[in-house]
Protein backbone atom coordinates (compact mmCIF):
# COMPACT_ATOMS: atom_id res chain seq x y z
CA UNK A 1 0.00 0.00 0.00
CA UNK A 2 2.64 2.53 1.03
CA UNK A 3 4.40 1.49 -2.40
CA UNK A 4 1.84 2.20 -4.29
CA UNK A 5 1.10 5.32 -2.75
CA UNK A 6 4.22 6.46 -3.24
CA UNK A 7 4.44 5.77 -6.66
CA UNK A 8 0.92 7.60 -7.75
CA UNK A 9 2.95 10.58 -5.89
CA UNK A 10 5.80 10.49 -7.72
CA UNK A 11 3.93 10.48 -11.10
CA UNK A 12 1.98 13.26 -9.49
CA UNK A 13 4.78 14.96 -8.97
CA UNK A 14 6.72 14.27 -12.55
CA UNK A 15 3.34 15.49 -14.42
CA UNK A 16 3.11 18.24 -12.93
CA UNK A 17 6.99 19.11 -13.83
CA UNK A 18 6.10 18.60 -16.75
CA UNK A 19 2.94 20.48 -17.22
CA UNK A 20 5.18 23.17 -15.97
CA UNK A 21 7.94 23.00 -18.26
CA UNK A 22 5.37 22.57 -21.27
CA UNK A 23 3.57 25.61 -20.22
CA UNK A 24 6.33 28.50 -20.93
CA UNK A 25 5.87 30.50 -23.94
CA UNK A 26 8.24 29.92 -27.28
CA UNK A 27 7.77 32.73 -29.34
CA UNK A 28 9.74 33.10 -32.64
CA UNK A 29 9.91 35.60 -34.91
CA UNK A 30 10.25 35.31 -39.33
CA UNK A 31 11.01 38.72 -41.00
CA UNK A 32 11.05 39.30 -44.87
CA UNK A 33 11.26 42.08 -47.13
CA UNK A 34 8.49 42.63 -49.82
CA UNK A 35 10.63 44.54 -52.52
CA UNK A 36 12.88 43.70 -54.90
CA UNK A 37 16.60 45.74 -55.02
CA UNK A 38 17.65 48.09 -56.09
CA UNK A 39 16.46 50.52 -53.56
CA UNK A 40 16.48 53.94 -54.31
CA UNK A 41 15.74 56.71 -52.50
CA UNK A 42 12.47 58.28 -52.17
CA UNK A 43 11.00 54.83 -53.16
CA UNK A 44 9.39 53.42 -49.85
CA UNK A 45 10.60 49.88 -48.55
CA UNK A 46 7.87 47.45 -46.93
CA UNK A 47 8.60 44.60 -44.78
CA UNK A 48 6.83 42.11 -43.14
CA UNK A 49 7.02 40.68 -39.49
CA UNK A 50 6.14 37.27 -38.54
CA UNK A 51 4.85 36.14 -34.83
CA UNK A 52 4.58 32.54 -34.35
CA UNK A 53 3.79 31.21 -30.36
CA UNK A 54 5.09 27.51 -30.58
CA UNK A 55 3.68 26.34 -27.63
CA UNK A 56 0.81 23.71 -28.08
CA UNK A 57 -1.24 25.03 -24.94
CA UNK A 58 -0.42 28.40 -23.61
CA UNK A 59 -0.89 32.44 -24.86
CA UNK A 60 1.83 34.69 -24.68
CA UNK A 61 2.21 37.77 -23.86
CA UNK A 62 4.65 40.22 -25.64
CA UNK A 63 6.04 43.33 -27.14
CA UNK A 64 7.27 44.02 -30.38
CA UNK A 65 10.27 46.60 -30.99
CA UNK A 66 11.42 47.85 -34.62
CA UNK A 67 14.88 49.14 -35.24
CA UNK A 68 15.06 51.21 -38.61
CA UNK A 69 18.80 52.31 -38.75
CA UNK A 70 19.29 54.42 -41.74
CA UNK A 71 22.29 57.14 -42.65
CA UNK A 72 20.44 60.01 -41.05
CA UNK A 73 20.03 57.95 -37.54
CA UNK A 74 17.13 55.70 -35.69
CA UNK A 75 13.59 55.18 -35.78
CA UNK A 76 11.69 53.16 -33.38
CA UNK A 77 8.43 51.75 -33.48
CA UNK A 78 6.99 49.77 -30.45
CA UNK A 79 3.95 47.92 -29.60
CA UNK A 80 3.09 47.08 -26.26
CA UNK A 81 0.80 44.52 -24.55
CA UNK A 82 0.42 42.21 -27.60
CA UNK A 83 -1.18 38.54 -27.12
CA UNK A 84 -0.63 35.43 -28.98
CA UNK A 85 -2.59 32.11 -28.50
CA UNK A 86 -1.28 28.95 -28.35
CA UNK A 87 0.03 27.78 -32.10
CA UNK A 88 -1.23 31.33 -33.16
CA UNK A 89 0.67 33.39 -35.53
CA UNK A 90 0.47 36.83 -36.63
CA UNK A 91 2.10 39.37 -39.38
CA UNK A 92 2.70 42.76 -38.88
CA UNK A 93 3.27 44.64 -42.35
CA UNK A 94 5.39 48.05 -42.08
CA UNK A 95 7.06 49.92 -44.72
CA UNK A 96 9.27 53.28 -44.75
CA UNK A 97 10.13 55.76 -46.91
CA UNK A 98 14.21 55.69 -48.12
CA UNK A 99 15.42 58.95 -47.52
CA UNK A 100 18.99 58.91 -47.99
CA UNK A 101 21.41 56.96 -49.66
CA UNK A 102 23.91 54.63 -47.99
CA UNK A 103 23.63 51.66 -45.06
CA UNK A 104 20.18 50.48 -43.58
CA UNK A 105 19.61 47.96 -40.98
CA UNK A 106 16.11 46.98 -39.74
CA UNK A 107 16.02 45.24 -36.94
CA UNK A 108 12.69 43.41 -35.16
CA UNK A 109 12.83 42.15 -30.81
CA UNK A 110 10.07 40.18 -29.45
CA UNK A 111 10.53 41.15 -25.71
CA UNK A 112 7.89 38.71 -23.75
CA UNK A 113 8.27 37.51 -19.98
CA UNK A 114 6.51 34.21 -21.00
CA UNK A 115 9.58 33.53 -22.80
CA UNK A 116 13.18 31.65 -21.84
CA UNK A 117 14.12 31.31 -25.39
CA UNK A 118 15.21 34.39 -26.74
CA UNK A 119 17.72 33.69 -29.49
CA UNK A 120 14.74 33.23 -31.81
CA UNK A 121 13.10 36.23 -30.69
CA UNK A 122 14.77 38.68 -33.03
CA UNK A 123 15.46 39.40 -36.60
CA UNK A 124 17.40 41.80 -38.88
CA UNK A 125 17.97 42.87 -42.70
CA UNK A 126 19.92 45.02 -44.37
CA UNK A 127 20.29 46.48 -47.29
CA UNK A 128 21.95 49.63 -49.28
CA UNK A 129 20.01 52.39 -51.09
CA UNK A 130 20.77 54.67 -53.98
CA UNK A 131 20.25 58.16 -55.44
CA UNK A 132 17.78 57.85 -57.66
CA UNK A 133 19.25 59.39 -60.98
CA UNK A 134 17.57 59.69 -64.40
CA UNK A 135 19.79 58.88 -67.14
CA UNK A 136 22.65 56.44 -67.49
CA UNK A 137 24.46 57.35 -63.94
CA UNK A 138 22.21 54.96 -62.17
CA UNK A 139 23.16 51.61 -63.61
CA UNK A 140 21.47 48.62 -62.74
CA UNK A 141 24.24 46.17 -62.80
CA UNK A 142 22.90 42.76 -62.91
CA UNK A 143 20.36 43.34 -65.52
CA UNK A 144 22.96 45.71 -67.84
CA UNK A 145 25.28 43.18 -67.42
CA UNK A 146 23.44 39.98 -68.41
CA UNK A 147 21.73 42.41 -71.67
CA UNK A 148 25.38 43.08 -72.01
CA UNK A 149 26.46 39.44 -72.12
CA UNK A 150 23.95 38.17 -74.51
CA UNK A 151 24.64 40.68 -77.06
CA UNK A 152 28.04 39.49 -76.84
CA UNK A 153 27.54 36.04 -76.94
CA UNK A 154 24.77 36.55 -80.20
CA UNK A 155 27.12 38.99 -82.22
CA UNK A 156 30.22 36.66 -81.75
CA UNK A 157 27.72 34.17 -83.07
CA UNK A 158 26.56 35.43 -85.70
CA UNK A 159 30.38 36.18 -87.15
CA UNK A 160 31.54 32.54 -86.51
CA UNK A 161 28.64 31.89 -88.81
CA UNK A 162 29.34 33.84 -90.93
CA UNK A 163 32.98 32.63 -91.38
CA UNK A 164 31.98 29.29 -91.24
CA UNK A 165 29.60 29.86 -93.82
CA UNK A 166 32.24 31.60 -96.23
CA UNK A 167 34.76 28.91 -95.35
CA UNK A 168 31.76 26.11 -96.88
CA UNK A 169 31.26 28.11 -99.86
CA UNK A 170 35.45 28.55 -100.92
CA UNK A 171 35.38 24.93 -99.87
CA UNK A 172 32.66 23.75 -102.78
CA UNK A 173 33.86 26.35 -104.98
CA UNK A 174 37.34 24.74 -104.91
CA UNK A 175 35.56 21.03 -105.00
CA UNK A 176 34.02 22.62 -108.55
CA UNK A 177 37.04 23.18 -110.14
CA UNK A 178 39.22 20.12 -109.35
Amino acid sequence: MKNTIFIWLVILITLSFFAVAQSRADISINLIQSNRPPFKVGETFTYEATIHNNNPIDSANYNIEHNIQGPNGMTKKEYTNQILGARESKVYREDFTIDATGSWSVSIYVLSLDDPYEKNNQAALEFTSYENVIGSKFIQKSTNRNLVLSVLIAAFTLIVIMFVNDRIKDLNKNKRRN
